[in-house]
């Protein structure tokens, strides 16, 4: 992805496309789920690559910080929750951020192997497509897709290709021209 010059990154256009999609990703998913996970996904990649940090990250800090900064007086056992909600994560459902952040990545994944079926063999129904896919996704990712069906992988991609709303999709690019260099 990077090459090495007298010990430094450099930096090429490769390099740069994966920082985008990080970006674009991070972006369009927090979006869609208000998984917190996500925005700090965002800052420690500008952080890291030195890119500008969006307002509305700022915006949730400052959220953050007022809710964390109230003068509370409660007892020891409810600093936890009120730090966990100060920070947006509370559950409004099963699971936790970390796990529906993996759920969201394992619907990319579906996604890409069903894409990669359809142009290895675009003549082939549907679901001989899809169990394709499904091989593909045990042997790239391990047998934690073993067990996984075709409805399901189908679910996946309808909810995966409705996260890319096109008004979100030009929001995000938008904000990306102002906030990424010109390759």
């Amino acid at each position: 992805m990077e090459e090495r010059a007298n010990g430094k990154r450099k930096k090429n256009k490769n390099y740069f496309h994966n920082v985008a999609a990080g970006y674009f990703f991070n972006c369009l998913y927090y979006k869609k789920t208000n998984n917190p996970l996500f925005i700090w996904s965002v800052y420690r990649l500008c952080r890291e690559e030195n890119i500008a940090i969006p307002e509305w990250v700022y915006e949730y800090f400052d959220k953050c910080a007022d809710k964390l900064l109230t003068d509370n007086d409660l007892p020891g056992d409810k600093v936890a929750p009120l730090c966990s909600e100060a920070l947006g994560f509370k559950s409004l459902g099963p699971g936790t951020p970390w796990k529906e952040v993996k759920k969201e990545i394992r619907k990319s994944k579906a996604h890409r192997a069903v894409k990669d079926a359809e142009k290895a063999s675009p003549k082939n129904f549907r679901y001989e497509i899809l169990e394709d896919a499904i091989k593909r996704l045990v042997d790239d990712f391990g047998p934690a897709f073993e067990k996984t069906d075709t409805g399901t992988i189908n679910r996946w991609i309808r909810d995966y290709e409705e996260t890319f709303d096109p008004k979100e999709v030009k929001a995000v690019l938008d904000e990306m021209g102002e906030l990424f260099p010109k390759v």
